[in-house]
């Protein structure tokens, strides 16, 4: 607000998603649907909230809708990397050219790091580590202070084995993290690999 990038608008359509959110995790799907609309009603173009929407017809057994919600935000322009990733699930196998849409515009999709993080990741479901590596890597230049992008970094290199470099990355993410249970949270899986290295060293 006070650096002039955000309306007011927008603003409340976030704290009213960031709840919906909140109560779609809780399985207080009515709360969610009514806070939904409160913040569709301040920012009724917001690719988030739309996503929010989709997902909360997908739990409530409304798949059909779902897709609905995701057809109308892509032909529409409206959204973000999490609505994309999320789309793509709906997407049968023999529509390719869908697919393929959707996947092009994903590579335009990232407006933050975490965006970049989250696309990254879905690389790394699909075993696509150099993809996701090339994503990643950029953003030590000037986010090197966010502990997400060496845990990212740090599955990589465990999936492929190189486990001192992964405990060396998530040895980094431990002392880039302000947060007691994030910190916890990456010593537990650098303590992992530690013994994975000492095994490994015992065996050899």
């Amino acid at each position: 607000m006070f650096s002039g990038n955000a309306q007011y608008e927008d603003l409340v359509a976030k704290f009213y998603t960031n709840l919906a959110v909140s109560a779609l995790l809780e399985a207080d799907y009515d709360m969610s649907y009514s806070l939904l609309s409160a913040a569709l009603k301040y920012a009724p173009r917001d690719a988030e909230a739309i996503n929010i929407a989709a997902l909360l017809h997908k739990h409530v057994g409304d798949r059909n809708s779902a897709k609905q919600i995701y057809d109308y935000a892509f032909n529409n322009h409206l959204t973000s990397t999490n609505l994309l990733l999320n789309y793509l699930n709906y997407i049968p196998k023999d529509q390719t050219n869908l697919k393929n849409m959707i996947l092009a515009e994903l590579e335009k999709s990232p407006t933050s790091p975490f965006d970049t993080l989250s696309l990254a990741s879905s690389y790394i479901k699909q075993q696509r580590y150099k993809k996701a590596k090339e994503l990643i890597e950029p953003l030590l230049l000037n986010y090197h202070y966010l502990p997400e992008i060496y845990v990212e970094l740090g599955k990589i290199a465990y999936l492929e084995q190189r486990y001192q470099t992964a405990s060396e990355y998530f040895e980094q993410a431990v002392n880039k993290s302000r947060e007691q249970y994030k910190k916890d949270l990456y010593t537990a899986k650098q303590n992992m690999l530690n013994h994975l290295l000492v095994r490994n060293e015992d065996i050899k």
